[in-house]
Protein backbone atom coordinates (compact mmCIF):
# COMPACT_ATOMS: atom_id res chain seq x y z
CA UNK A 1 0.00 0.00 0.00
CA UNK A 2 1.08 3.54 -1.16
CA UNK A 3 1.75 5.82 2.43
CA UNK A 4 -0.24 9.17 1.89
CA UNK A 5 2.05 12.07 1.39
CA UNK A 6 0.46 15.46 3.46
CA UNK A 7 -1.09 17.41 0.94
CA UNK A 8 1.04 20.60 0.17
CA UNK A 9 -0.87 23.37 -0.96
CA UNK A 10 -0.20 25.12 -4.70
CA UNK A 11 -0.05 27.35 -6.49
CA UNK A 12 -2.71 27.40 -9.68
CA UNK A 13 0.55 25.85 -12.19
CA UNK A 14 2.81 23.64 -10.50
CA UNK A 15 6.48 23.44 -11.16
CA UNK A 16 6.06 19.63 -12.31
CA UNK A 17 10.14 19.55 -11.21
CA UNK A 18 9.24 19.74 -7.75
CA UNK A 19 5.84 19.19 -6.79
CA UNK A 20 4.47 16.37 -4.38
CA UNK A 21 1.12 16.92 -5.58
CA UNK A 22 -1.24 18.50 -7.91
CA UNK A 23 -3.75 21.50 -7.96
CA UNK A 24 -6.48 19.05 -7.40
CA UNK A 25 -4.73 17.47 -4.94
CA UNK A 26 -3.58 14.01 -6.90
CA UNK A 27 -0.27 12.70 -4.95
CA UNK A 28 2.67 12.56 -7.62
CA UNK A 29 4.09 8.99 -7.45
CA UNK A 30 6.03 9.35 -10.99
CA UNK A 31 6.46 11.72 -13.31
CA UNK A 32 8.49 12.59 -16.87
CA UNK A 33 9.47 15.52 -18.37
CA UNK A 34 8.72 15.27 -22.28
CA UNK A 35 11.00 17.53 -23.56
CA UNK A 36 8.88 19.82 -23.83
CA UNK A 37 7.70 21.08 -20.93
CA UNK A 38 5.42 18.90 -20.94
CA UNK A 39 4.50 15.57 -18.00
CA UNK A 40 3.22 11.98 -17.97
CA UNK A 41 2.43 11.67 -14.45
CA UNK A 42 1.27 8.55 -12.19
CA UNK A 43 -0.68 9.55 -9.34
CA UNK A 44 -3.16 8.83 -6.46
CA UNK A 45 -6.56 10.09 -6.75
CA UNK A 46 -8.95 9.39 -5.38
CA UNK A 47 -12.22 7.52 -6.70
CA UNK A 48 -13.17 4.04 -7.51
CA UNK A 49 -10.42 4.09 -9.71
CA UNK A 50 -7.44 5.80 -7.54
CA UNK A 51 -4.94 5.04 -10.11
CA UNK A 52 -4.11 7.67 -13.17
CA UNK A 53 -1.68 8.68 -15.25
CA UNK A 54 -2.26 12.62 -16.93
CA UNK A 55 -0.75 14.38 -19.66
CA UNK A 56 -0.08 18.07 -18.75
CA UNK A 57 0.45 21.27 -20.24
CA UNK A 58 3.27 23.42 -19.97
CA UNK A 59 1.68 25.18 -17.01
CA UNK A 60 1.31 21.66 -15.36
CA UNK A 61 -2.27 21.29 -15.62
CA UNK A 62 -3.60 17.82 -15.95
CA UNK A 63 -5.57 16.19 -18.76
CA UNK A 64 -5.98 13.22 -21.03
CA UNK A 65 -6.11 10.89 -17.60
CA UNK A 66 -6.30 6.89 -17.71
CA UNK A 67 -7.97 5.54 -14.96
CA UNK A 68 -7.40 2.26 -13.07
CA UNK A 69 -8.29 -0.03 -9.94
CA UNK A 70 -4.70 -1.38 -10.01
CA UNK A 71 -1.40 -0.03 -9.47
CA UNK A 72 0.28 -2.16 -11.73
CA UNK A 73 -1.91 -1.31 -14.94
CA UNK A 74 -1.57 2.27 -14.10
CA UNK A 75 2.51 1.98 -13.81
CA UNK A 76 2.15 -0.34 -17.31
CA UNK A 77 -0.11 2.51 -19.40
CA UNK A 78 2.54 4.95 -17.66
CA UNK A 79 5.48 3.73 -19.44
CA UNK A 80 3.30 3.03 -22.25
CA UNK A 81 2.61 6.28 -22.56
CA UNK A 82 6.43 8.03 -21.92
CA UNK A 83 7.28 5.75 -24.73
CA UNK A 84 4.83 6.94 -27.60
CA UNK A 85 5.83 10.75 -25.83
CA UNK A 86 1.88 10.84 -24.15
Amino acid sequence: MIDTIERIEQPETVDMTVANSLPNGAQILRRYNTGMGRYVVLCVWRGVQPYVTWATDNQGRAYWGHYFTRLDCAENDYCKRVERGF
